[in-house]
């Protein structure tokens, strides 16, 4: 990161679940105070473009200092813009079922460190409910983190890959998902 505030990232494709969060943390009078950001990623080829649609799915989730009872708000599904090119001209194409639709195959990044082997091992940290009543669901998706989280090294991701009538990828996004634990129970984080 620089003085001004700014840094640069240089993308991510095909890792092992990256955590993706930025960390600051800035000392005034000898107290720390810190922040941190999950960075979304994306991929596309030319032509198209993907984003996550803002205000859409849960970004972090709470829990309370016991680890139980996450905090966080599933009202709207994870959704994303997919653009495309046509004509010279910018279209949204996310839902899109004819030549130039797309579909969506949705996956879970997440793994936890083990201490006792000394590497990362997959673990499902988010749990997804169906919406299969929506026929346009395969653009969206929607998770609720588990019940239970007691402060384990994790990397926690959604990440989904848009592909073409052809079955070719055009585009990936990756999501981080930003898992806090509240460990002095102070509520005015929850708010």
């Amino acid at each position: 990161m620089t003085s001004n505030g700014t840094f640069s990232y240089s993308g991510y494709k095909g890792a092992n679940s990256p955590a993706n969060i930025v960390k600051v943390i800035i000392t005034y009078d000898n107290i720390e105070y810190y922040a941190t950001m999950p960075v979304i990623t994306a991929t596309a080829v030319n032509g198209y473009g993907v984003s996550l649609i803002e205000g859409t799915g849960f970004r972090y989730a709470t829990y309370s200092a016991d680890g139980r009872k996450p905090q966080y708000d599933n009202s709207n599904p994870f959704t994303l813009k997919v653009t495309k090119v046509i004509n010279n001209v910018t279209e949204d194409i996310s839902t899109l079922t004819q030549a130039n639709g797309v579909n969506y195959d949705w996956y879970i990044r997440g793994r936890i460190y083990d201490p006792i082997n000394r590497n990362w091992v997959l673990k499902e940290f988010l749990k997804e409910y169906s919406r299969s009543d929506i026929p346009a669901a395969r653009n969206t998706k929607l998770y609720k983190p588990i019940d239970d989280f007691d402060g384990e090294c994790v990397t926690n991701a959604l990440e989904c890959i848009i592909m073409n009538k052809s079955a070719n990828e055009v585009a990936r996004i990756h999501i981080p998902i930003h898992l806090l634990l509240n460990k002095y129970g102070n509520a005015a984080i929850n708010g």
